[in-house]
């Protein structure tokens, strides 16, 4: 036992050094909430000495920053409200090493390592204007829209848009659009970049590096005959090879599973390995209830000793699920121990997605469709809008041109009626109309009306001033013409006080769940900015698989654990599942717009 506590020992300590698998760097500084979104959909909280890996979204939150040193000894920081994407990155230090991500919004800061030596055209980033290229730089970038902002603080840059490229020396600024190609700036505008709480850091980051020293380091380690202990891919010594026999124990194992050879798989697993009862008894129900069972494996490297190995892998596995009588897809990536023991080298440990014992995996993923709506888009019911009231007297003013009357004919003023009809709330689109304006002379009284429309304060007075057609006809004589009418308006304080009504938000939730198979129903929390904190409950539609159609919504005073969440305005919600057997938590995010 003790001896097995020595090698469960050594595999935490192998799995910490081959954990640099994959990955793209590691986080120097975090201020703020900062998570990560990997390539199945789950979300994870960075913090300082985390990890950063191939195919990972990096999101920082409002007033949120992230420093991360890539395994190239290179320098990437992203700014508040900022996401971006890793593409792809290899570090070996030849000329085969690659650098791509993405910047979809935000502030960035890049500083090149040894990449930016070894392999300066494999050197990419992209933003949804521009595509960037380097020489030996210090940069930084700004996603605003559909421009892309640029300035170089040491080294030079290429912009490119539009099939057009500018080069960007130090201390020159340019920027790409949509709509033109790009070009430098005399300038930067106003609040580029911002101020970042990171800045220090950043500096003493860039000041420490030493990309020279790590190009030279993993070089030599290049030489020995191995991968990059330190990069993209971790170390594998020359008798690690694929016809290891440690290698071909795991070989074995998987054929002996996807045959359904329990017997072999029991003398092949360590019975002393920590969980081996939860182990056997999982891998069972996983042969019970799957069939026609295919297994992939990709990216697979390895640490080898004498009597002890870790090996790293990524995994596909093909099945027909006998209990839905459908084929099933999962995916996954692990690291095994095994270890010589008795002159046969057994399965001991394993962690990660667990590919033999899928009900044993602690990953969980939750997806809500759509991510928002808008305030505007749910029922309301308003109060009764005030009405407007006019005050003082209307004043008027005629000019009418008589058709076939005499001469003489004049308009009369003392007679002609304005009136207007009330006015709700801060907007004025009612008729104003005018009549009793006498033509003196033949007793013609011409009226009309016409449509107003404006927009006044919450409360006060205001004057308004219309034209108004009239027209009238007596005596076989027409008259026409335009009335000026002037009101003063008084507008009631305040505006209709509205609320959003009881409804549903129609959502397609899914929960995926592996461990809770068979559970019938999951809960996840809605947790809302304002507060406010309710339970919605999923439905087991397939094993391990939850869904739900909508969640509860109303406005009003903020009441937890009521079943309905509280919308007044512009609302963040967080909905999270907290697996209840392993812990594992999986959120998604929705947003109700104004």
């Amino acid at each position: 036992m003790k001896k097995y506590l020595l090698y469960a020992g050594l595999f935490v300590a192998i799995l910490f050094a081959t954990n640099l698998a994959w990955a793209f760097g590691t986080v120097d500084s975090v201020a703020g909430k900062v998570t990560v979104i990997n390539v199945d959909g789950d979300t994870r909280a960075l913090s300082a000495g985390g990890r950063v890996e191939v195919h990972e979204t990096v999101v920082t939150g409002k007033g949120s920053e992230v420093l991360i040193k890539t395994d190239d000894n290179g320098v990437v920081f992203l700014g508040s409200n900022s996401k971006f994407v890793v593409e792809a990155y290899s570090a070996k230090g030849n000329e085969q090493d690659n650098f791509a991500v993405r910047l979809l919004k935000g502030v960035f800061r890049g500083v090149t390592g040894f990449i930016g030596k070894t392999a300066p055209t494999h050197y990419r980033l992209h933003t949804p204007t521009a595509v960037l290229g380097i020489r030996g730089t210090d940069y930084q970038l700004e996603v605003k829209s559909d421009e892309t902002f640029a300035k170089v603080n040491s080294g030079e840059i290429s912009l490119k848009s539009r099939g057009i490229s500018v080069n960007v020396a130090a201390n020159q600024f340019a920027v790409a659009t949509g709509n033109e190609p790009p070009h430098l700036l005399d300038a930067a505008p106003a609040g580029l970049f911002g101020s970042n709480q990171l800045d220090d850091k950043i500096e003493l980051l860039i000041n420490t590096n030493a990309d020279d020293k790590a190009l030279q380091l993993q070089q030599e380690e290049q030489k020995r005959g191995g991968g990059s202990a330190a990069s993209g891919e971790t170390r594998i010594p020359r008798n690690c090879a694929g016809d290891n026999p440690a290698q071909r124990t795991l070989d074995d194992f998987i054929h002996a599973y996807e045959r359904g050879d329990v017997g072999y798989i029991q003398r092949r697993l360590d019975p002393s390995m920590i969980g081996y009862g939860a182990f056997l008894s999982g891998m069972m129900d996983d042969i019970n209830a799957q069939k026609q069972i295919r297994f992939l494996i990709q990216n697979r490297n390895a640490q080898c000793g004498s009597d002890l190995a870790v090996i790293n892998f990524r995994w596909e596995k093909r099945f027909l699920d006998l209990v839905t009588f459908q084929p099933r897809l999962q995916t996954g990536q692990a690291s095994v121990l095994t270890y010589l023991k008795a002159g046969e080298w057994r399965l001991s440990g394993i962690s990660g997605d667990n590919p033999f014992a899928s009900n044993l995996n602690t990953s969980a993923s939750l997806t809500a469709v759509p991510r928002s709506t808008s305030l505007a888009g749910l029922p309301q019911t308003c109060a009764p809008a005030p009405t407007s009231t006019l005050t003082g007297t209307s004043t008027a003013s005629i000019n009418v041109a008589t058709v076939g009357a005499p001469a003489a004919c004049v308009p009369s003023t003392a007679s002609i009626v304005c009136s207007i009809a009330g006015f709700a709330g801060t907007g004025l689109s009612n008729t104003v109309s005018c009549s009793g304006a006498t033509v003196v002379g033949i007793g013609i009284v011409a009226t009309g009306s016409a449509a107003h429309s404006s927009t006044g304060p919450s409360s006060g007075t205001v004057l308004i001033t219309q034209s108004i057609p009239v027209s009238g006809s007596a005596g076989g004589q027409n008259a026409s013409g335009t009335v000026t009418c002037q009101a003063n308006v008084t507008y009631p304080a305040g505006a209709p006080v509205c609320s959003v009504t009881a409804t549903t938000i129609a959502t397609q939730f899914k929960l995926a769940s592996p461990s809770q198979a068979g559970a019938g129903t999951a809960q996840i929390e809605a947790i809302a900015s304002n507060g406010d904190h309710e339970l919605i409950t999923l439905t087991e539609t397939t094993p391990g698989i939850f869904v739900g159609s909508g969640f509860n919504v109303a406005g009003g005073a903020v009441v937890p654990n009521n079943g309905v969440t509280s919308v007044n305005g512009p609302t963040n919600i967080t909905f999270k599942y907290t697996n209840p057997k392993t812990g594992a938590i999986a959120t998604s995010f929705f947003r109700v717009t104004p």
